[in-house]
């Protein structure tokens, strides 16, 4: 009978840790989290995956006093993730309606979307987009995926790799002439 009551004191001892590391880290994850994701709700939500990850594995950290750092560090993974969740997502999902709920007249691939050939087509085009991006460096990457597939402005991207707007525009403009080359010859 001693056991339970030990397991219990025990237990009681790790919620009271938890909440105590909780309370001191959940405001340096929430801004580590917006400043990556620039939105609240996302912000909120990774904010607590974080903490629930961190929470699971706690007993793989072996110094305990670099939680925080830890923490920190899985919370940025977890924004990865979830960014690279919303890029696949609106890579999939081309959207035919405009914000008032009108039908879109300017997208010409709706018109051949269900030809088997076309469908093969773009789908090829994409892989091969998607692998020329691969093939940039990595921090090159990183800015055309948040840029047009994040949808992210110039100013968040800049915000987000602790860069200058002005290094932003022109990583970026490298890097579009780059995979307009490789797709042009891809394409002829």
């Amino acid at each position: 009978m001693l056991i339970p009551f030990f397991n219990d004191d025990i237990k009681r001892g790790y919620d009271d840790t938890t909440e105590t590391l909780f309370a001191e880290n959940y405001n340096r994850v929430y801004k580590k989290a917006f400043f990556i994701l620039s939105d609240v709700e996302l912000a909120k939500d990774a904010t607590q995956e974080t903490f629930i990850r961190a929470f699971l594995k706690l007993d793989t950290l072996e110094d305990k006093s670099r939680f925080g750092y830890w923490v920190i560090a899985i919370a940025a993974n977890v924004c990865k993730r979830m960014l690279k969740q919303r890029i696949t997502y609106k890579q999939n999902n081309i959207p035919i309606y405009d914000d008032e709920g009108n039908l879109k007249s300017y997208i010409p691939e709706l018109v051949d979307f269900n030809v088997p050939e076309r469908i093969y087509e773009n789908n090829e085009i994409r892989q091969k987009l998607k692998q020329y991006i691969r093939e940039l460096d990595i921090e090159t990457g990183q800015i055309i995926i948040m840029r047009f597939y994040a949808g992210l402005s110039i100013k968040e991207i800049a915000k987000c790799m602790i860069m200058k707007e002005g290094t932003v525009k022109s990583t970026i403009h490298r890097a579009k002439k780059k995979i307009a080359e490789k797709m042009k010859r891809f394409v002829d």
